[in-house]
């Protein structure tokens, strides 16, 4: 998780820079690099890591196993429309932070941003290892953090706090059996 999450931000490293120098292309491209992580790998990700450490029950196992399969329908849904260029978005520095918008109805935006949410909290949540809880309830923390604060810019700033919170989770899971 945190060697996805360096890779996310140095991409989003490098979009500071393309934006800079007013390269609309790059800016472009590595826009769609830094959602394909955001949008397109950690909601179906995040159940993943739920699922795979998950050593209690069969019914425990068949919900992660369903967050799974939703949250990959969920990325595929808010991610390949952008990715296609069905939908439209673009990337702009606010206030010192990078704000990715995109050309959606305001509802469906709120939509996506709530399965976006639900895809990738509720696993830690409902895991047995209640060390995920705590996990969830940090990145919860961070979530309502970076919507009082940063709400313009709330992709770019969550997922940030989200890589600093990998490494505790890395810290909390060391060691944990793994399903295979």
């Amino acid at each position: 998780m945190p060697l996805l999450f360096a890779a996310q931000q140095a991409t989003e490293g490098w979009l500071w820079l393309a934006l800079g120098q007013g390269d609309s292309s790059r800016v472009h491209s590595l826009s769609l690099v830094y959602l394909f992580f955001a949008f397109g790998i950690w909601p179906f990700y995040s159940p993943w890591i739920a699922y795979r450490l998950e050593t209690g029950s069969a019914r425990r196992r068949s919900l992660l196993l369903s967050f799974l399969v939703i949250g990959g329908g969920v990325g595929v849904m808010v991610y390949l429309p952008l990715l296609l260029g069905i939908t439209g978005f673009t990337t702009t520095v606010v206030n010192s932070s990078i704000a990715y918008e995109t050309a959606r109805p305001v509802l469906q935006k709120q939509l996506y941003t709530l399965a976006y949410v639900i895809v990738t909290l509720i696993p830690f949540m409902i895991a047995s290892d209640r060390r995920l809880m705590v996990f969830s309830l940090m990145l919860l923390v961070a979530m309502v953090a970076t919507m009082m604060f940063y709400a313009y810019a709330f992709f770019s700033v969550w997922c940030f706090f989200a890589a600093l919170l990998s490494l505790f989770a890395l810290y909390l899971v060391r060691g944990a059996p793994v399903r295979s």
